[in-house]
Order: structure tokens, then C-alpha cells, then sequence
């Protein structure tokens, strides 16, 4: 039976948190899943790692977010493996990976934002204003959702744009908020993540800019 193609379009495997994220859950997902990774401006230490355990990596080099001919070598790598599902990640990514999956037909397309402030880089507040229109209209009618990583996010991006709210989706970056409820049960939490009942946990969850 032939697993869903799900690609991913980020612009580096450098070592960072993102990439982090990416090379502990991508691996996870290749049972249900034929797992891709395109990025477009660096490979990074993670690029050979992962094609180690199973995920699929591609570099296509672009020069700017506009870049035709690089979106159209996306393109056809999209159709190459007939894509179900393009995963964008950033303005660079979301722009660019989002044409692309249109352009080549993929059904599901799917854009994030990590974190608000950073996500328009523009020096100058009349630049930040020229991608935020840019990417707003990508999205409008290219894109079937964005994710985010935090509701200030969320709503920080959608006051610059006004994109409909039924378009955004929140997700805590892998975090399971149920399993934090103080009505949970502790001991029966333990089991069920193979932790030793005596050991005490301390975590700690943050976001450092």
C-alpha cells in the first residue's frame, strides 16, 4: 500500500531548535508516512543524519524567496514523487514551498510561523509591510492552513494580515498540555512514559529570543 508523500521545506539543518525539532520528529513519522526534506539555503549537520534514518533529503539552492527558477526545480521534485502534503516552515519557506506545491498540484499545503517578531525580517518598517503583504497573499489563495507554535504568534499574525481565523491552527510545539493537568494522575503518567516511579521530574518549558 503506498504511504502518503509528505515533504518539508525549511531553509536549513543547521543546529538549532527548530532543527532539532525536525530531526527528532520527522524520523517518527516515516511508518505512516514517505518523509521528505527540501531545504533551500544550507544543508547543515542534520541534512546527512537524517537521510540515515529513513527521511529523504534534497537541497534546492534559492536565490531569494521569489526565485523562479528555484521553485520551479521544487516543482518538479514536488511531482517527481507525486507529493501529498508540502509542510512550510518561515516567510522564505512559506513563500516559495507554497508556490511550488500549488504550482505542482499537491492537494494539502500546508505554511507555519515560528515566532512573531522574528518571522518578518525586514529592517525597515516599509519592507516588513512589503512581505507581510507578499506572504498574505500567498497564503489567501495557495495555502490551506498555517500553523503556529504559540497564540501571541498567532495573533500577532493574524492582525497584520486578517486572514481568516479558520485558516490558523495552534499547535504547543509537541507539548502535550492534557497530560499536564493537575487532575491527571502522576503515578499512571509515569507508567505510561516508562519512568521509574521514584524518580522525581523537573522541567521546564521556554522560549529564549
Amino acid at each position: 500500500m503506498r504511504k502518503p508523500v509528505l515533504f518539508r521545506v525549511t531553509n536549513n539543518l543547521n543546529i538549532g531548535g527548530v532543527q532539532r525539532r525536525l530531526r527528532s520528529v520527522l524520523p517518527r513519522l516515516t511508518d505512516e508516512f514517505e518523509v521528505h526534506i527540501v531545504t533551500y539555503k544550507k544543508k547543515g549537520p542534520f541534512f546527512d543524519e537524517l537521510r540515515g534514518l529513513d527521511v529523504k533529503t534534497h537541497f534546492i539552492k534559492l536565490n531569494g524567496k521569489w526565485d523562479p527558477f528555484g521553485i520551479y526545480r521544487m516543482v518538479r521534485l514536488f511531482r517527481q514523487y507525486d507529493t501529498d502534503i508540502v509542510h512550510t516552515h518561515s516567510l522564505g519557506g512559506n513563500i516559495s514551498g507554497i508556490i511550488a506545491a500549488a504550482w505542482a498540484g499537491v492537494p494539502v499545503r500546508i505554511g507555519q510561523v515560528h515566532n512573531c517578531y522574528l518571522h518578518w525580517y525586514a529592517p525597515g518598517p516599509i519592507h516588513r509591510q512589503k512581505q507581510i503583504f507578499q506572504e498574505k497573499w500567498v497564503h489567501r489563495f495557495f495555502s490551506d492552513k498555517i500553523l503556529f507554535v504559540s497564540r501571541e504568534s498567532l495573533d500577532y499574525f493574524q492582525s497584520k494580515t486578517h486572514l481568516p481565523k479558520d485558516r490558523l491552527a495552534l499547535l504547543h510545539n509537541g507539548f502535550d498540555f492534557s497530560a499536564m493537568d493537575p487532575g491527571c494522575d502522576p503515578v499512571e503518567l509515569k507508567q505510561r512514559l516508562g519512568i521509574d516511579p521514584g524518580k522525581k521530574i523537573v522541567g521546564l518549558v521556554g522560549r529564549i529570543v
